[in-house]
């Protein structure tokens, strides 16, 4: 036994925090995770700052305790140690996205040319990686994918993603896939009540639309995305999970759908495209039923931009389409980017009296 600092959850979130914790190296991997009732305490393997406490978008207490020691492997650092400077080593990132058995970094031009040893190094460090992929391209075009380049490992880049007790198949080099939203879709999917109809308009592969019906068995979600591969993957989640009796996937655009197959059938919508939700609002107004429901609105914003002023601006929009508002909650749902976030609101949406 050894006494060292951790982080305590409720297991509900515990899969989200350990995946942000071990993206940025801070879990002590020569300590076991202790589970005690409803919480985890997780071990941690440096000084955690606010910013990353920030990062987990979850209420979480700082603890020290006793935990088992565990064998472990050796970590990152160990592994690059005596391939890279001490000032190279201070270029390795400390965010990266692990989906399924797939790591993602995004490399500094800096370490360009070490890429590869690099690659190895993280697939040597990390248990069930199969493969290292480096970001090349931003996310970009109607369907928000990447340019990626293979590091170190074998296959392609299809994987299998866990989730709050579900499965996702995806490919993370033709559809959009980020874990790091995984805290957003439980607290979501617990807001939803029994007999409530989801329109799901940016559904992806799934995520939101199927951690609804898992966790909801009496409800009914529309889920629609107008990329073809992650409709075809979504159809197949469906499956896996065993939802079709809950989800129906379209294949299309938000807007036309809005008018037809989703016109007046949602009690609750959710658009979770935070580059340009903001330009479906009438998809969002079409979708709902006509007394109203609820938006879960994600947007991007830039650090100096005050989140009620935006609300201002999103209440206005609405206005226009003929519909009265009130802001249930508002958050900060994590960092895209320096001085710019990804933030949720919470909105009532009525029709005008």
């Amino acid at each position: 036994m050894r006494i060292g600092r951790g982080i305590r959850v409720k297991k509900l979130f515990g899969e989200h925090v350990l995946r942000i914790l071990r993206a940025r190296n801070l879990v002590d991997k020569s300590l076991l995770i202790k589970r005690t009732g409803d919480f985890l305490v997780i071990p941690l393997a440096g000084e955690v700052q606010k910013e990353d406490l920030r990062e987990l978008g979850v209420e979480v207490d700082l603890v020290v305790e006793e935990f088992e020691e565990a064998t472990r492997m050796p970590s990152l650092f160990e592994n690059l140690r005596g391939i890279l400077s001490e000032e190279d080593l201070k270029s390795i990132p400390r965010s990266y996205d692990v989906i399924g058995d797939v790591c993602i970094l995004q490399l500094p031009p800096v370490l360009y040319d070490r890429r590869r040893v690099i690659g190895e190094a993280f697939l040597k460090s990390m248990k069930n990686i199969r493969i290292v992929l480096n970001k090349t391209e931003p996310l970009s075009g109607e369907y928000r994918v990447g340019g990626y380049e293979l590091l170190a490992g074998e296959g392609g880049t299809e994987t299998i993603y866990r989730e709050h007790g579900c499965v996702f198949k995806l490919d993370v080099s033709r559809v959009f896939f980020t874990p790091r939203l995984s805290a957003e879709r439980i607290r979501v999917a617990s807001l939803v009540k029994p007999g409530e109809v989801v329109c799901d308009l940016f559904a992806g592969v799934g995520p939101f639309s199927i951690i609804i019906a898992k966790k909801n068995p009496g409800v009914k979600v529309h889920a629609c995305d107008i990329n073809p591969h992650a409709y075809q993957y979504l159809v197949e989640n469906i499956r896996l999970n065993r939802v079709e009796d809950r989800v129906k996937a379209y294949l299309g655009d938000a807007r036309e759908l809005s008018v037809t197959d989703l016109k007046n059938v949602g009690d609750r919508i959710i658009m979770n495209l935070p580059m340009s939700s903001e330009m479906y609002l009438d998809a969002a107004r079409n979708s709902l039923k006509k007394q109203g429901g609820v938006v879960h609105l994600h947007i991007f914003l830039e650090k100096d931009t005050d989140p009620n002023e935006k609300y201002a601006g999103i209440e206005e929009s609405f206005r226009r389409l003929g519909c009265e508002t009130r802001l249930l909650s508002s958050r900060r749902i994590r960092e895209v980017a320096p001085f710019k976030y990804h933030w949720g609101f919470d909105i009532e949406v009525k029709p005008k009296k």
